[in-house]
């Protein structure tokens, strides 16, 4: 399991991911996937493109992840080469993520704000690595092998079509487009699978 980045050269580089957040995504992400349509990347998730959400990839097992920071917390798509897609949304274990107002499903007497945050490291560990050399070779990232770029690239050539399709369909009514996207998103996630 390998975070892929592109560095600010863009050079695409990966890095393999800590064991613990590696087991908390076999765990959280992988054992709660859900299929997903083309009409809920297009007129949903593809939107996020668009937004100033922090995100990473990850490359295992022949398949690409897309990890999102987004409310519930964090939301991951998962794309193969076959062009078939799954996600889940995970809430965050921050009680008040994104200045929400906590539910009694937060806890919010027990969070333990030093307690390890899985999520962020997921995005974070890759995120700041794209922007900073020392984080680089802190996290132990190396350039992409040609076989990782190919995965990369492979898993992504579906998406890149559903892109033009929806560029064509909502280019004249981007602005509404994009708060309908947001709310098929927010309606899709719900409160998010509970991570504790």
């Amino acid at each position: 399991m390998k975070y892929f980045i592109w560095d600010k050269e863009d050079h695409p580089l990966t890095a393999p991911v800590a064991k613990a957040d590696r087991d908390y995504f076999k765990k959280y992400v992988l054992l709660n996937l859900t299929p997903i349509t083309e009409t809920d990347y297009m007129e949903g998730f593809l939107a996020i493109l668009h937004s100033l959400a922090k995100q990473s990839y990850i490359l295992f097992d022949g398949k690409l992840y897309w990890l999102i920071e987004w409310d519930p917390g964090l939301i991951v798509l998962e794309f193969n080469q076959s062009g078939t897609m799954r996600a889940v949304a995970l809430r965050s274990p921050i009680p008040c993520f994104g200045g929400r107002e906590p539910l009694d499903i937060d806890n919010k007497e027990d969070y333990d704000e030093d307690a390890e945050n899985h999520q962020y490291n997921l995005i974070f560990d890759a995120w700041d690595a794209q922007f900073d050399l020392q984080e680089q070779k802190w996290r132990g990232f190396k350039p992409a092998r040609e076989e990782e770029q190919k995965l990369y690239f492979d898993c992504l050539k579906s998406i890149d079509k559903l892109g033009d399709q929806a560029q064509a369909k909502f280019e004249h009514d981007l602005k509404n487009y994009y708060e309908r996207a947001k709310q098929n998103i927010d309606q899709w996630a719900g409160t998010g699978i509970i991570t504790r």
